[in-house]
C-alpha cells in the first residue's frame, strides 16, 4: 500500500451564540499521508470534527469554533528542498491588513537576524 502526502487547507467559522456578531474564521494547512485523495479527504474531515470546540469566553458568550469545510486538497508529489504548499491570489488587502502583514514580516526579519550574545 502506497502512502502519498497531501496538502489540505480547511477552514473553521466562529460563532458567537446568541449575538449577531462579525463572524471570524480560521483557515489551516495540513500535511497528512493518506492512499488517495478520498483518505486524505476523510482523515481531514475526521481530524476537523475533533478541532471543533464550544466554551464561554470571559464575558459568558458561548462560543463556537465550527468546522466549515475542505476548501483545497491537492497531492505533493516530490518534497526535495524546497515546496510551494500553497499559494492564493487576492483581489486587494485592505489598509489596515497591510500595515499588520509589514508588522509581522519585520518582526520576524528582526527576530532571525537579531544579535545572538
Amino acid at each position: 500500500m502506497v502512502m502519498n502526502f497531501y496538502l489540505v487547507k480547511i477552514v473553521f467559522i466562529s460563532e458567537v451564540q446568541g449575538f449577531n456578531t462579525k463572524k471570524q474564521y480560521e483557515e489551516k494547512l495540513l500535511c497528512l499521508k493518506a492512499m488517495d485523495k478520498k483518505d486524505a479527504y476523510l482523515k481531514t474531515v475526521e481530524y476537523a470534527q475533533k478541532e471543533e470546540i464550544d466554551f464561554i469566553n470571559a464575558h459568558h458568550h458561548n462560543i463556537q469554533w465550527k468546522f466549515e469545510g475542505v476548501t483545497y486538497i491537492s497531492k505533493i508529489n516530490d518534497i526535495n528542498h524546497l515546496i510551494e504548499l500553497y499559494s492564493e491570489v487576492k483581489e486587494e488587502y485592505s489598509d489596515i491588513d497591510t500595515l499588520i502583514i509589514k508588522q509581522q514580516a519585520s518582526r520576524i526579519n528582526s527576530q532571525i537576524f537579531q544579535k545572538q550574545e
